[in-house]
């Protein structure tokens, strides 16, 4: 029964599936002939409205009606842009809408009808990204253009600017053959001169400040060798002098175990010619030759009955700090100071511990000193930062060197200052790059800013730097007042002359303890005098600078001179012993050492 039911069924389907097939097809049949028929109609309507032109155009492009009708489109504005161009001439096409434009090119016409417009072109992401950073890179180096603009050139030095300079320059590098009328030694001759203390920068040395940067020319070729420097510099008797000496002496004391290093060191000889960095020159050697000859014609019969004496040495003493060109600065005034110096006399040579003098029984480690020390640094950076001049100067100078305003990877104002005086005391060329060469106006504008800035900063009695010298130089200032109150009440155990030989920055807080108002960075071989007299049991001091009297500048005697221009020495001890550390509230150097500035 389930057989035949099945059987049933398939003979039922079978005529009704092809059944259906045949209807399907039929039906396909008929709906193609009626689009045949529709399509026909609309072509026989369009050939009936439609030009010759329009057929042939039709029937070279049979792909269907959009491809037809946008073809149809640009034939009908190619002759409505001719109608236009014959009337009012060349026009710009934007989607099917017309605008005059002014008349151009029939190239120029083509290609903008070719090429949409940029506003109209949809670029991808990728050119997107690209277009933004070369819109980034055009406005950096639109910037960086607008920049060196914007700084400006250093004027010409005017007449008188230049001869300021030069006059400055000229104090500055202190040239040992120009005449000097020092006033070292005269006061009246009723006084009588007991102690008198030197304290002096070493000589003219070469740059400390290198430039690292490649294609920057800078002629660091100065001659050290005496020998030969002898022969060129004037008035150098003394170096011939002081060579014939050295070398009659070499030889026999040539194993002599005991010869500091700084004269096993000396430059004579071929291998001495070309110098090495911050070392001494011949003329820092003959500048301090010098003035240990004047200081010896000064005092000889005022401190002492005859130069002889000098040689005791109880009577002299000599310091230096550690390097090698404050000891040879100090042995060469010793050569000009001492009568027939020997080698064995640089035994008398004592080694400071640090470039304040500050004496070894004291406790000379300050807190304060350091943070003081901070303060100072940071004030000027912060000036120098924000100085408007001192910028596009030193952008000036970058460009010259490397074409761009980079001053980061030059020295500082005060390094460039120090490099191009150097170069000038010697008559050399200052710093070439294929760019262009650093000038002397580049100095003059330094060396006028720092100047400027050097007696702003100084002069603020209640700044750090007022602060500073008066803690760093208390130490030393009081031993020379402790010697000369110990010389004042007889004893005999003292010298009767010093010489310390120290640098700038030994020098600077000096000059600012004191209140001398000497804000120019000190010269090669400056020195600062005390001088100790006497008249009718009453004690006396007396300061000079580079030979120059200056005790009516010192702070504590501007209003306690004599008749005779003279300060009694009790002030300089009431200074010492109270009023300069009372400045910080404090009754010792110890306490002043712990304050938090």
């Amino acid at each position: 029964m389930t057989t035949q039911a099945s059987s049933c069924r398939s003979s039922m389907r079978y005529p009704f599936r092809k059944k259906h097939a045949l209807a399907l097809f039929a039906m396909l049949l008929f709906v193609c002939a009626l689009w045949m028929l529709r399509q026909e109609e609309v072509l026989s309507k369009e050939l009936s409205t439609s030009s010759v032109q329009e057929v042939q155009v039709n029937l070279m492009y049979p792909v269907g009606e959009g491809q037809y009708r946008k073809e149809q489109q640009r034939i009908v504005l190619e002759q409505q842009q001719q109608s236009f161009e014959q009337d009012v001439g060349p026009v710009e096409t934007k989607r099917g809408n017309y605008r005059k434009v002014a008349s151009k090119t029939r190239e120029a016409s083509v290609k903008e009808l070719i090429v949409p417009p940029q506003d109209e072109q949809k670029p991808s992401k990728k050119k997107n990204s690209v277009n933004k950073k070369v819109e980034k890179l055009k406005k950096k180096r639109a910037k960086a253009k607008k920049f060196r603009e914007e700084i400006s050139e250093v004027p010409e030095l005017s007449p008188v600017e230049m001869e300021e300079f030069q006059g400055r320059m000229k104090e500055y590098c202190n040239p040992p053959w120009e005449p000097v009328n020092g006033e070292e030694g005269q006061v009246n001759e009723d006084y009588e001169l007991h102690h008198v203390h030197v304290i002096a920068r070493h000589g003219d040395r070469t740059p400390m400040t290198q430039f690292n940067i490649p294609d920057i020319t800078v002629d660091t070729d100065f001659n050290c060798n005496l020998e030969t420097a002898r022969e060129k510099l004037p008035s150098s008797t003394l170096l011939s002098r002081f060579l014939a000496s050295i070398m009659a002496q070499e030889e026999a004391l040539g194993g002599w175990p005991l010869m500091p290093w700084f004269l096993r060191k000396l430059p004579i000889g071929g291998a001495a010619r070309r110098c090495g960095m911050a070392q001494l020159t011949p003329t820092g050697w003959l500048q301090h030759m010098k003035l240990g000859e004047r200081l010896r014609q000064a005092y000889t019969s005022k401190l002492v009955p005859h130069r002889a004496y000098f040689r005791n040495p109880n009577m002299t003493r000599f310091k230096s700090t550690i390097n090698s060109r404050t000891q040879q600065s100090a042995f060469a005034f010793m050569f000009g100071f001492l009568p027939r110096l020997e080698l064995r006399h640089g035994e008398w040579l004592k080694a400071a511990d640090n470039f304040l003098f500050c004496p070894s029984n004291w406790n000379c480690s300050c807190p304060a000193y350091s943070r003081l020390e901070k303060s100072k640094q940071q004030l000027y950076s912060a000036v120098q930062k924000n100085t408007t001049e001192v910028q596009q100067l030193l952008r000036s100078v970058a460009v010259l060197l490397m074409k761009e305003p980079k001053t980061k990877s030059l020295p500082g104002i005060t390094g460039q200052q120090e490099m191009y005086s150097a170069l000038i005391c010697h008559k050399k060329p200052l710093p070439c790059s294929p760019y262009g060469c650093v000038a002397q106006k580049h100095l003059a504008k330094i060396v006028a800013y720092t100047d400027r800035v050097g007696r702003e900063l100084r002069s603020n009695e209640h700044g750090p730097h007022q602060k500073l010298a008066r803690l760093s130089m208390h130490p030393l200032l009081t031993e020379i007042a402790l010697r000369m109150k110990k010389i004042s009440h007889g004893a005999s155990n003292y010298p009767k002359f010093a010489f310390y030989s120290g640098h700038d920055v030994t020098m600077t807080p000096l000059l600012d303890a004191l209140g001398l108002g000497e804000y120019h960075w000190p010269p090669y071989a400056s020195n600062v005098i005390f001088e100790m007299w006497s008249k009718a049991g009453e004690f006396f001091f007396r300061v000079l600078y580079n030979g120059q009297d200056k005790t009516s500048l010192v702070r504590f005697c501007r209003k306690n001179l004599n008749a005779d221009g003279l300060c009694p020495l009790r002030f300089f001890l009431k200074f010492v012993n109270k009023d300069n550390m009372g400045f910080f509230h404090a009754d010792s150097f110890e306490k002043a050492c712990q304050l938090t500035f």
